[in-house]
């Protein structure tokens, strides 16, 4: 079924704090609308939906392929109170929003493998890209999310799922958008307000795939094996190396036992 934008709209002015949509049939990135709104002076709040996408963007140069339909695909563009080193944490504050929002639509667990997924039975149902301006003003946090039917293609059926295939029954997308952005927006203040990610740290890492397992973290220096042990209140990876130091894991490449055929 098509979005309806008005019902939409409706439904964001009732449950959450201000946000306005702006919705385009087609579009190569809700990422690169949300930016382009926010260099002309666009203020934050800003909701940006397609049905279809063309080129979208996921970490490290990876693109994100959706279909019509079968794909919830938005950027919410914020112009946090916050220094600039937080803006990383706006990644878990919607991981967050979205692992719950999944769980409470469809009734399946669903986990957050660090730094970007939300994972349904060990595979991926969202992916989120987090991007800041130039002169570190705003963000945006676009989210893929496979809400529809179906299977994935063959190369990525160990690694994708879609939520409604996965929960026998249809997860309305525009149900899943009015929950994750609610979740977002609440999860959000309490982040501008503490400065940091102590309160929702523990809510997190409830869901973190990651903890308590062996993972390989690929980065620039290198990789290294070692055991997670969690993230700090500035929302990087706390690894246990073989020799038994601890180390924090800002960005890089992390594959974790047992999820998307690591083994």
């Amino acid at each position: 079924m098509r979005y309806d934008p008005e019902r939409i709209q409706s439904r964001l002015e009732e449950e959450t704090a201000g946000l306005v949509l702006v919705y385009k049939e087609t579009t190569d990135s809700t990422n690169n609308d949300a930016k382009k709104a926010a260099e002309e002076g666009a203020a934050g709040g800003f909701v940006f939906l397609t049905e279809n996408q063309t080129a979208g963007k996921g970490r490290r140069g990876n693109t994100w392929n959706s279909r019509a339909e079968d794909c919830l695909t938005f950027t919410v563009l914020v112009r946090p109170k916050l220094s600039p080193e937080k803006f990383s944490l706006l990644a878990p504050v919607m991981g967050l929003a979205v692992s719950e929002s999944c769980e409470a639509l469809s009734g399946l667990k669903s986990l957050i493998k660090w730094p970007n997924d939300v994972l349904i039975d060990s595979r991926k149902v969202c992916g989120i890209l987090v991007e800041a301006g130039s002169r570190m003003d705003y963000a945006v946090i676009g989210c893929g999310i496979n809400t529809g039917f179906g299977l994935p293609p063959e190369e990525l059926a160990d690694k994708a799922v879609y939520l409604s295939e996965a929960a026998g029954r249809e997860i309305s997308r525009e149900d899943m958008l009015a929950e994750v952005l609610k979740r977002f927006a609440a999860y959000e203040r309490i982040l501008e307000k503490e400065g940091s990610f102590a309160s929702l740290k523990p809510m997190y890492e409830s869901r973190l795939v990651n903890i308590g397992r062996q993972v390989s973290v690929i980065s620039p220096k290198g990789s290294v094996t070692a055991l997670c042990l969690g993230i700090d209140e500035d929302g990087a990876l706390l690894i246990k190396k073989e020799n038994g130091e601890t180390e924090k894991v800002f960005a890089g490449e992390v594959s974790v036992r047992g999820i998307y055929g690591y083994v």
